[in-house]
């Protein structure tokens, strides 16, 4: 994983300097890319093993454009056998190319199955996008008890953003009792796991005498 990582900072490095150096000279290092090619070929063989730690950095790899073409067709196919594996992440990230049709025909139910499967393996972002899902009614009706729900599996994985919405919900009732010390325990969640903004509206509760 060394190599791959510094094959995307030089390659990061030498975008910065593109305009300084003419068009029609090769600077492509044939060392550098015979890296890039053995790197991906180990990465894609430990994939086709059932690693889905792989598989998800390829996936990463095509969805961002490092040292190969962007393709988020290819990355959608990685991620897949990352999430059938049981990565969380990948299966946000499938998600979101689900959600917004990126390599994937735009499917909104199919976005929120890869949600729900991201957060079932624990990852935190995909617990939280559920949370907003919920909150908002916007693809699905709208089910606070569910928001809830998510978010507050988000923020024990410590999401602190999750940790924020779970205190702002408590605070002002959304779809559910004002508790205002329930909102305090959840803001001071999110400024342990440093959001500043919870410190903040943990600081402004305690100050008022909220227990």
């Amino acid at each position: 994983m060394k190599n791959i990582f510094l094959s995307i900072y030089l390659l990061c490095v030498a975008s910065l300097y593109a305009e300084l150096i003419p068009n029609d000279i090769n600077t492509t290092d044939s060392n550098t890319t015979i890296e890039q090619e053995n790197t991906y070929n180990k990465l894609l063989k430990n994939c086709e093993n059932g690693n889905a730690t792989e598989c998800l950095s390829l996936g990463l790899i095509h969805a961002n454009g490092n040292s190969v073409e962007q393709d988020f067709k290819k990355a959608s196919q990685f991620y897949s056998k990352s999430c059938n594996g049981k990565n969380g992440i990948a299966c946000f990230n499938l998600g979101i190319l689900y959600d917004y049709g990126r390599g994937v025909n735009k499917e909104y139910k199919q976005a929120i199955n890869m949600y729900i499967k991201a957060c079932t393996y624990r990852d935190d972002k995909g617990c939280f996008k559920l949370g907003q899902i919920y909150q908002s009614g916007l693809l699905v009706r709208q089910d606070f008890k569910k928001a809830i729900k998510y978010y507050s599996k988000a923020c024990y994985i410590k999401n602190s953003d999750a940790c924020i919405s779970l205190g702002l919900i408590h605070f002002n009732g959304t779809g559910t009792k004002i508790n205002e010390s329930l909102a305090k325990e959840f803001f001071g969640k999110a400024c342990d796991n440093g959001n500043l903004l919870g410190c903040k509206y943990y600081r402004q509760l305690n100050e008022s005498g909220i227990k």
